[in-house]
């Protein structure tokens, strides 16, 4: 019996010490996953967020505004462009997204610098790294773009529309034109799929070969 009893005894005391243990947690103790999620990181994703609502809501009024007849029906961020290589020389930039009542897609991208000088820097090292076989400067016809592609340099502004689909280049050259008041098109360059690439100045609405 004596021999029965010992082994119980030991056995009573560690569910008695284990249970005791349990009971004296520190009360600063992780409860929940909450506690141990950085705290910057939940402040983070709210600012971009109003960022974000920010961007798109500025966007649908000025195409609601649109005397251009875009006839934009919504408007998407795109996340996809935020390592564009103007971005790192911009000091406000946005890719948004957009299509049309006819379900056309577009991609829609602006960049804005210090002055007019910083932007043309900016312009200029951004065609150096197209893809092409040889240099690609102001004039070049190379055949480089898969889509639609329409970019303008505006006075301290570069902005650029593309679609897989045709573009209406004019009609996004006068949104440009009423939406940047007063700002010089220095350059404008039109690329379609599979035809040479066309350069162009924009000047009191009109459109004049470069």
């Amino acid at each position: 019996m004596r021999a029965l009893t010992n082994p119980l005894f030991y056995i009573l005391v560690s569910v008695l010490t284990g249970l005791f243990a349990c009971q004296q947690q520190p009360d600063d103790s992780v409860q929940n996953l909450d506690q141990i999620r950085p705290k910057s990181h939940t402040q983070t994703k709210k600012i971009t967020t109003a960022k974000a609502l920010d961007t798109l809501s500025s966007f649908l009024k000025t195409y609601a505004n649109d005397s251009c007849s875009l006839k934009m029906a919504a408007v998407f961020l795109d996340s996809s462009q935020n390592k564009h290589f103007l971005n790192r020389f911009s000091k406000q930039h946005f890719h948004v997204l957009c299509h049309d009542s006819l379900k056309q897609l577009f991609g829609h991208q602006e960049w804005s610098f210090k002055d007019t000088n910083q932007a043309k820097e900016a312009f200029f090292n951004w065609l150096d790294q197209f893809k092409s076989k040889q240099p690609f400067k102001i004039g070049s016809t190379e055949k480089i773009f898969k889509d639609y592609t329409l970019i303008a340099l505006a006075g301290n502004q570069i902005v650029q529309v593309s679609s897989p689909k045709k573009i209406k280049y004019e009609d996004w050259l006068r949104f440009w034109s009423g939406h940047y008041k007063n700002a010089n098109f220095s350059y404008i360059l039109w690329a379609q799929p599979k035809k040479n690439t066309k350069w162009y100045r924009f000047k009191n609405a009109q459109l004049l070969t470069l």
